[in-house]
């Protein structure tokens, strides 16, 4: 949300499918209203949580929902955990990025500008912990549960290209 404001972006919005969300303890629209407060984003406009399965369906609800969405918000700019926006986007007449701009939040939402999760650092991780855990004879649930975080990076794209920065 910070890169997106500093390229010159004032109405960003943000798409993610609701239940995705919600199976990730909310971390994407958490972030989304933290970005606000923590960074002092002017501009930040609006969150839209999706019917993923809707919109892969192309269901005339989900398409509407996304429709009144952007009609009444006017992004210019959207953050998107969600595959299937930039295309619903060309499908409903916006071109990317001359009416809106798009970064996607990984490597599945098919636009080149946004956050670079680092993939196969996270698989090469998981797999040293699998060794680790097998060498150790470990089984089961750990006793002592931990979480190691692979630093995600911006990458840029035509995309999102930068209006101005700040």
């Amino acid at each position: 949300m910070q890169k997106i404001s500093s390229y010159g972006y004032r109405r960003i919005g943000m798409t993610v499918a609701e239940q995705f969300d919600k199976n990730i303890g909310g971390n994407f629209t958490g972030g989304f209203f933290a970005a606000q407060k923590l960074y002092n984003i002017p501009g930040v406009n609006s969150l839209l949580l999706t019917d993923e399965a809707g919109l892969r369906m192309k269901t005339a609800k989900a398409k509407q929902s996304f429709q009144r969405w952007l009609e009444k918000t006017k992004p210019d700019a959207v953050l998107t955990a969600d595959p299937c926006i930039p295309a619903l986007l060309r499908e409903l007449g916006y071109r990317i990025p001359q009416d809106i701009a798009v970064a996607g939040t990984g490597i599945d939402v098919p636009v080149d500008a946004g956050i670079d999760q680092h993939s196969e650092a996270i698989g090469r991780m998981a797999v040293e912990m699998l060794v680790s855990q097998i060498n150790l004879n470990e089984r089961g649930e750990p006793e002592d549960p931990s979480r190691i975080l692979i630093e995600s990076r911006w990458r840029d794209g035509k995309s999102l290209p930068v209006r101005k920065k700040s």
